[in-house]
């Protein structure tokens, strides 16, 4: 150890450690102290951009995970609304369909206007070789208008 204190490293650093702080302290009491704080800054702005750029990276680490948490549960919710909107597809293709059909059924009413038409419920149907038989079942309405306009065997 008594090596040491001896040995040129050791005078070196005891050298460069005394102006270090000498000349700042001589330098602030004569009031141009401004001239070491930006001496000092200058030395050490490296280091302070190097812990800057380490604390963004780390900063947008942890907002990829917390973008990751919420862009999880927005997809959630899309996928519920996506179902939801499914299920609306599908009933207003069910009214469309039920549209197209009664929009037959009233070209068919205007095509054949010597027709008299009333509501029924197929109860029975026979199928023969060549032909097909319902059964009807009218509602009291229709059975009137029906006794007047048909015939029985029609």
């Amino acid at each position: 150890m008594t090596r040491f204190f001896k040995s040129w490293t050791f005078i070196l650093l005891l050298c460069v450690a005394l102006i270090l702080t000498i000349v700042p302290s001589v330098l602030s009491l004569m009031g141009q102290g401004t001239v070491v704080r930006n001496a000092i800054g200058v030395m050490l702005s490296p280091a302070r951009n190097f812990f800057s750029w380490i604390g963004e990276g780390f900063a947008g680490f942890v907002e990829y995970f917390t973008e990751f948490d919420r862009v999880k549960e927005e997809n959630a919710e899309l996928r519920a609304q996506l179902e939801g909107l499914g299920d609306e597809l599908y009933a207003a293709q069910v009214k469309s369909e039920e549209n197209e059909w009664l929009r037959s059924f009233l070209g068919l009413k205007r095509e054949n206007t010597d027709f008299s038409f009333c509501e029924a419920r197929i109860i029975g149907r026979e199928s023969g070789s060549y032909m097909t038989v319902f059964t009807l079942d009218c509602n009291q309405h229709a059975r009137r208008d029906c006794a007047r306009n048909c015939r029985i065997g029609d």
